[in-house]
């Protein structure tokens, strides 16, 4: 099998994962991807996932640019968990990386200013 034939391989199956379409898709360990998941519940289980894959990556060494990019998906993830859990913001509503900043506003237990200050340096 070719390269490019794996690597269409993959990309069918990452489709079918997001889409949910032809198959069960394979989820990662600890995260319950299942149709009875409370509401959050899979953004949680991401970003406490996410802290474990951060912790592995300081302890390689300098890597500080991909630390700072797995924090900002932590911080996003967590906010959408809260999000989903406590208000039942739509996850339409959630689709791009600077939604959950702005709904968060007045939902979630942080001041506004403090999640400005955390959009600002996501942007």
């Amino acid at each position: 099998m070719s390269n490019l034939d794996r690597i269409a391989e993959r990309l069918a199956a990452a489709e079918d994962a997001f889409a949910h379409a032809d198959g069960r898709p394979k989820f990662e360990p600890e995260v319950n991807a299942s149709r009875d998941a409370e509401p959050g519940e899979v953004a949680i289980q991401k970003a406490c996932r996410l802290l474990e894959v951060v912790e592995g990556i300081d302890d390689l060494g300098a890597y500080y640019g991909a630390i700072l990019e797995h924090s900002f998906i932590v911080i996003e993830q967590t906010l959408q968990g809260y999000l989903f859990a406590r208000t039942g913001v739509d996850e339409r509503e959630l689709r791009n990386h600077t939604a959950p900043y702005e709904l968060a506003k007045g939902r979630v237990p942080l001041e506004d200013r403090t999640l400005d200050r955390l959009a600002a340096v996501y942007r």
